[in-house]
Order: structure tokens, then C-alpha cells, then sequence
């Protein structure tokens, strides 16, 4: 095996985060249709009432490991490595973690996603036109379009327990990590048992804005692992922490579609999905034409499939697919497996640490267990 096969990993349907929320789906007699983990189902005994998935996005295995030491909280209760889905982003991964289904189910595959319901790349989070501020309409384009069905709202409705979503995007908001813990505490004063779903976005927000081992990053996950420790101190004695994240990220040099002519001309709009998972819409006159292009001005940096092959190889996740999958994607998708992002053109806003490809620090995030 080459050194470059060495640092690419094809996500692992078997071994991720649809396992993990299968094991808690079990644990509320909700069904599990991609397996559980033995590990974590070994844990979640009749006498554990409370169950607390808490994503922490970005932290990814190598993150733990740069940044903490052996002896830390989160190192000392990390038990074993899952596979994040592909592509390995925030948008992609959550949704599969709320919902316990693939993105080849859910459907939500990336920041910026094309929806021909509306002939528009939409960035799906704020809800605008990709490159502007304008919004794309006046409703969430991706709710109406890609809605989720999440286990938290799934455990609720069955009355086996209290179940909500915590972050600074749901109803329980809560925007710091003192808000969380106060949040979670509150919930779980309440009678009966508990699933809570967790979200924070640290260490990502700080590896974007300061790179994967800068000194900013450094300080946060300390921070984490801390603040990690004090809150599993301070739950009840019946409760089962999960600890886990979306994605890792490592740090990439920008590349860019418009300092190559030939190629962007190429297309019928500008790739979408991720920098380093990006989709492509090519003319039909330049098909056969587009892949030796895009190889001869990006070498060695990602792989190019075809729709076609990116499906067959199940990258999304395994079939039965959503109805109209095919939509949302373009003719090509370019996978990453080095050091670079891909954007449309200069002056675009670029991030020093990023995700999406298929490096090792991109796909293998931890599950940390700690029981009371």
C-alpha cells in the first residue's frame, strides 16, 4: 500500500455515529436499522436513566491526541474510534447523529447544496443565495425540502422519556458551554427519564478562524476537557455521558476553480457542497473533457468520481436512498485527500483549519463513555 493510500479513509458505515445513536435508540425501545455499538449497549443497563450525547464539533481523534495529554479527562475515558460519514462536515454529520440515518437518507450533504426544487445553491444553515447574504426564500429551503425526523423527537412522542435538543440552534438554546451546563441541569431536575442531545461548536469555530495546533486551539480544548470533567462531577448517578464529534479537521492551503479558464468554463454553476468535498455541474459538451482538466490543474490533491461512481461505492452511505438523491449532486465530486480546499474564485472568505475530505483527520472522531 502507497503512503498516499495510507492517509485516505472511505468512511465506515459499520463503525460510526449511526451505531452510536443506534445504541441509545435501543436503549428507548426505538428501532436501530444500522446496528448498535456492543461497547456502549454493555453500558446502557435498565439502571441508567439519563442519557447524554454531547457532540463537540470538530474534535476529532487527532485533535484529542495533539492537544491533550494521556492522563487528561477526555483521553482517560475514550474507548474507542468511530468513522465519521462522508462528506465529514458538520452539516452532513449532525444531521446523521439527530437522525440516525446516513446521508444518503437524510439527505443534507454540506454547507452549500444545490436544490433543484428552487434552480439555487442555497448555504443551508443561513438560509442564502451561495456567495451572498440574500435570503433564498421566505422559508428554510432545507427543512422543507430535506426535514428531519430526529431520535430526540422520535423518543418524545413514544412518552418512554423526556428527550430535547440543546444548542444554540434549538429551541433549548443555550450559546456557551455555562449555558449548556445550566441547561442540562435543568432538564434534568425534571421526573422521569432523559435523552438530551448536546451540541457545541468548539473546537471547530477556533481551528477555522486560528488553524488545527495553534495556541488558540490549544487553550479551548483545555478548556473542553475541563469543563468535560466537571459537568460528568455534577450529574446524577444514573446518567450515562456520551462524548463524541461530527468530524476532525487538519489545516489547507486555498486553491481556486477561476485561476484556471479552461476548467470554469467547464461549468454550469459554481461547485457546491464543500471546499473539500465539491460537486460539480459540467456543460454536456464537456463531459468527457472535464476530468483530465481538473487533474491537470489540481494534481494529486482529490480524487474525482463521477455521480455514478460516488453512488456505486455507497460514499454516502448505504442504499436504499432518499428518493432524488441524484439531484443534489452534480455530474463529478472531488474528494480530497491532501492539503487543499477548493474555491470558486479569490476574495472569498478562506479558513485555515477545514473538513470534508477524506483524510484521517477528517474521518476518525472518538466515543468517550463516562458513567457515573
Amino acid at each position: 500500500m502507497s503512503a498516499l493510500d495510507k492517509r485516505i479513509l472511505f468512511p465506515d458505515y459499520m463503525n460510526c455515529s449511526l451505531q452510536l445513536t443506534g445504541s441509545i435508540a435501543k436503549a428507548f425501545g426505538q428501532a436501530a436499522p444500522f446496528g448498535s455499538l456492543a461497547q456502549l449497549d454493555a453500558m446502557l443497563t435498565p439502571q441508567v436513566r439519563n442519557i447524554i450525547l454531547l457532540v463537540l464539533d470538530g474534535m476529532g481523534v487527532s485533535t484529542l491526541q495533539e492537544h491533550l495529554m494521556e492522563d487528561s479527562f477526555l483521553r482517560r475515558h475514550w474507548l474507542h474510534t468511530l468513522s465519521a460519514v462522508f462528506p465529514s462536515t458538520t452539516l452532513a454529520a449532525t444531521a446523521s447523529l439527530r437522525t440516525g440515518l446516513p446521508p444518503s437518507q437524510h439527505g443534507r450533504l454540506g454547507w452549500t447544496m444545490f436544490f433543484p426544487q428552487a434552480q439555487h445553491s442555497v448555504d443551508v444553515y443561513p438560509n442564502t443565495l451561495q456567495f451572498t447574504r440574500c435570503q433564498a426564500a421566505d422559508h428554510h429551503i432545507a427543512d422543507r425540502f430535506l426535514p428531519l425526523n430526529e431520535l430526540s423527537q422520535r423518543i418524545a412522542r413514544s412518552t418512554q422519556a423526556q428527550s430535547v435538543a440543546i444548542s444554540k440552534h434549538d429551541r433549548v438554546h443555550a450559546a456557551t458551554l455555562s449555558e449548556i451546563r445550566l441547561r442540562i441541569q435543568e432538564q434534568l431536575a425534571l421526573p422521569g427519564r432523559h435523552y438530551l442531545y448536546v451540541y457545541d461548536g468548539q473546537p471547530d469555530a477556533s481551528m477555522h478562524d486560528f488553524g488545527v495546533n495553534s495556541p488558540e486551539t490549544h487553550d479551548i480544548m483545555a478548556g473542553i476537557d475541563l469543563w468535560c470533567e466537571t459537568l460528568h462531577q455534577q450529574l446524577p448517578k444514573d446518567t450515562l455521558l456520551i462524548i463524541t464529534a461530527d468530524h476532525g479537521l487538519l489545516d489547507t492551503e486555498p486553491v481556486y476553480m477561476t485561476d484556471h479558464d479552461e476548467l470554469a468554463g467547464m461549468l454550469v454553476r459554481p461547485a457546491f457542497i464543500e471546499p473539500r468535498a465539491a460537486s460539480f455541474q459540467v456543460k454536456p459538451e464537456c463531459i468527457n473533457q472535464f476530468p483530465d482538466a481538473f487533474h491537470r490543474a489540481f494534481p494529486g490533491q482529490f480524487l474525482l468520481l463521477t455521480k455514478q461512481e460516488a453512488l456505486g461505492k455507497e460514499l454516502f452511505g448505504p442504499e436504499p436512498y432518499m428518493p432524488g438523491l441524484e439531484q443534489y449532486l452534480g455530474d463529478f465530486v472531488a474528494l480530497a485527500i491532501a492539503g487543499t480546499a477548493l474555491y470558486h474564485s479569490r476574495g472569498q472568505d478562506v479558513l485555515i483549519g477545514m473538513h470534508a475530505g477524506l483524510t484521517s483527520s477528517e474521518m476518525e472522531v472518538p466515543l468517550i463513555l463516562c458513567e457515573k
